[in-house]
């Protein structure tokens, strides 16, 4: 199936001549295969390869998902599943479905969340040990956030039943940093009183509207080096997991105070400067060597090469998440990115129902003489889209897709996130 004319102009939108692809190394002459019979009676599959681009049925169809998906694991060790507006309901039930098919068919020790650690703790001892206390207490902490959608809670459910039904450990971390510190504050203070670690001025760390930031800052990372220097025997006195997490929660508290000084000063760039590799350094330590994990953040976070900050002092660019964690695991981590055509989207300013922005003449919109299907997953080297096109995200709209992502579930109509 071939594009309009205007379709491969709109993919072609902000590039120079040079940059413009012969139409052989276009989508052009890309065509999704057609819903084969299903097996023994059962939903349609999809012939072919995620090479070739799978169509996928309606998101409440676990059964003709899982039929599509039919022969596909998980496609690197540490998989990131993007999305590419918070404010869409349906991203979390692709992270759903393709969580659960990962876990089932590569197995699964650990889901990585755009989320606050302390926050994350409290979905990790749901999934664990099915306290519903623990998990509502996660949940009311995102209140008023699109981090609070009824579909995260589902999504948090769904790896309960995961955990239960296959009787492995399965892990959930908030890999942010304490943008919201309310909560992380009451868990190291708790942590330091357990412990009974005593840390000069830790009162700074643990004030969430400090007349300084920067020395409260400098607060929690002497509270960060007063466990390092002491885990071992933290950990015989209060537990392993429990100065893992106090751990985590100092640094978190120390990025966070960072964060936002710069926040405050309307500077999100410098704020991003920190932010970003603090996220690194808590995905680096869930994952080590070996652990198979889902990260579930934004396409630029997870996404190679997105520029997301610039340090103020040096002016250094500081690239996403992903750049980092390809760089470190470069034949072990792969990105599964989402992009929309059209629907409604919750505003995270406002938190009300808007439409979703125009996309007809961007990349999303070029996939509509596609397929007819809800939505379809495909992969961005062998479709060739290795050239720069124009697509709608969060922070920057220029991109090569075969270069920051490794395949795209495209979705074609999306609905606003319900916030609790």
């Amino acid at each position: 199936m071939r594009f309009p004319a205007f379709v491969v102009f709109g993919l072609l939108l902000g590039c120079g001549d040079d940059a413009m692809p012969p139409v052989d190394a276009s989508l052009a002459d890309m065509a999704l295969p057609e819903a084969d019979a299903g097996i023994d009676g059962g939903p349609a599959c999809a012939v072919g390869s995620l090479l070739e681009g799978v169509p996928l049925p309606s998101l409440d169809d676990e059964d003709e998902w899982s039929c599509a998906l039919q022969g596909f694991e998980a496609p690197a060790r540490i998989t990131c599943l993007g999305e590419n507006d918070h404010g869409v309901a349906e991203s979390w039930a692709v992270h759903g479905l393709l969580t659960a098919h990962f876990a089932a068919t590569s197995g699964l020790d650990a889901v990585v969340l755009e989320t606050g650690g302390s926050v994350g703790d409290r979905f990790d001892d749901f999934v664990r040990t099915g306290d519903e206390d623990a998990l509502q207490a996660g949940m009311s902490a995102l209140r008023g956030t699109l981090g609070g959608s009824t579909a995260l809670e589902a999504f948090i459910r769904r790896l309960r039943d995961l955990a239960e039904a296959s009787g492995e450990p399965l892990h959930v971390i908030g890999m942010d940093i304490a943008i919201r510190p309310a909560i992380a504050i009451a868990d190291l203070q708790g942590f330091l009183e357990t412990a009974e670690l005593t840390v000069t001025d830790s009162e700074l760390c643990l004030d969430d509207r400090p007349d300084d930031r920067l020395t409260a800052a400098e607060a929690c990372d002497a509270i960060v080096s007063a466990i390092e220097s002491d885990r071992s025997g933290l950990e015989e006195q209060v537990g392993a997991l429990e100065t893992e997490r106090g751990l985590r929660n100092a640094r978190n508290m120390a990025a966070g105070q960072r964060f936002l000084f710069h926040y405050e000063d309307d500077d999100f760039s410098a704020g991003s400067a920190v932010r970003e590799p603090a996220m690194v350094a808590n995905l680096l330590d869930v994952v080590g060597d070996e652990n198979r994990a889902v990260v579930i953040g934004h396409n630029e976070h997870c996404g190679r090469g997105a520029l997301v900050g610039r340090d103020p002092v040096t002016g250094e660019e500081i690239l996403s998440l992903g750049t980092f964690i390809d760089e470190a695991y470069p034949d072990e981590f792969a990105v599964i990115g989402q992009l929309y055509r059209a629907g409604e989207r919750t505003d995270f300013r406002t938190g009300r129902t808007a439409p979703y922005p125009d996309t007809a003449f961007l990349l999303e919109g070029s996939f509509d003489p596609l397929t007819d299907a809800p939505a379809f997953l495909l992969s961005t080297e062998s479709t060739r889209i290795d050239f720069t096109v124009v697509a709608r995200t969060g922070w920057t709209t220029a991109f090569v897709p075969a270069e920051r992502l490794d395949m795209i579930v495209w979705i074609r109509q999306v609905t606003a996130t319900e916030l609790r």
